[in-house]
């Protein structure tokens, strides 16, 4: 199983009446990893909230799920989609999906964050890959992926 999950920086703030991302649920008493509601600011005056998986486990927790590939019986093709599909998002939060270039980009350019790779192999042999600077560009500049800083074991 693969997860791609990111969070912001861990920093007294204060925070708006809607979570922003997991690390503001987390900040906020939230420390069990599920399906929560979250409102980017960008979509916050147009009530556009987005169905998150927050990882309140790894790493100290607060971490937002942008993918997460796993055996969970889907076609080997399952993620060759195409354009719309990975602007919009696909899947089920709560196995296999994409979150969506669109909401990754409302969520990456709110604020600094780190992604994190964790990677599962089939014989159980864990690891991962930090970059403590990621964004993504809008869908004009081709949801450019911008990643620095790396440490890890992957």
């Amino acid at each position: 199983m693969n997860f791609i999950i990111f969070k912001g920086p861990s920093i007294s703030q204060n925070v708006t009446s809607k979570p922003v991302d997991c690390e503001d649920l987390l900040r906020n008493g939230f420390n069990s990893s599920g399906v929560y509601t979250i409102w980017p600011r960008s979509r916050v005056i147009e009530d556009r909230p987005i169905q998150v998986f927050c990882d309140m486990d790894t790493d100290g927790g607060g971490w937002t799920l942008l993918q997460r590939r796993g055996n969970f019986e889907r076609p080997k093709d399952y993620f060759f989609k195409d354009w719309a599909s990975y602007k919009a998002g696909f899947g089920n939060i709560e196995k296999d999906f994409w979150l969506g270039n669109d909401n990754i980009f409302a969520l990456t350019n709110q604020r600094l964050y780190s992604i994190r790779f964790d990677l599962k192999a089939v014989d159980g042999e864990k690891r991962y890959a930090l970059y403590d600077s990621f964004w993504i560009d809008d869908e004009n500049n081709l949801y450019t992926l911008h990643i620095k800083d790396y440490s890890g074991d992957a």
